[in-house]
């Protein structure tokens, strides 16, 4: 899976963001850039999204070498991306209108949505 992701929003204990971002570690870059398993580690995560084109999620079969491509409308500038703990088989990649609790966090509307 390639999906656009910029930065990630740092959730506190209840999964609600704090206001911070996060720089993507080295499987999330790999996963913005070139591709990772979704599987790589347990994820609960909310993402910030890449801009235009570069804003979409490819999933790729390599053994049938087919993609399933998954383009977003601009005004969704965040990704969830959720694959419970990363054993369970599946994943869920979610484009969001805006960031989770977005009128709570601490900053304004154009960066929360």
């Amino acid at each position: 899976m390639k999906l656009g992701v910029l930065k990630r929003v740092e959730l506190n204990e209840r999964s609600l963001p704090t206001g911070h971002f996060i720089e993507l570690d080295k499987d999330e870059r790999q996963l913005a850039d070139i591709g990772n398993s979704p599987y790589f580690k347990p994820l609960d995560h909310h993402y910030i999204a890449r801009e235009a084109e570069e804003n979409q999620m490819v999933l790729t079969d390599s053994k049938e070498k087919v993609s399933f491509v998954l383009l977003r409308d601009p005004s969704f500038r965040f990704w969830m991306l959720y694959n419970d703990d990363a054993k369970s088989g599946f994943f869920c990649p979610e484009p969001q209108t805006n960031m989770v609790n977005a009128p709570n966090v601490p900053l304004s509307y154009k960066k929360t949505g």
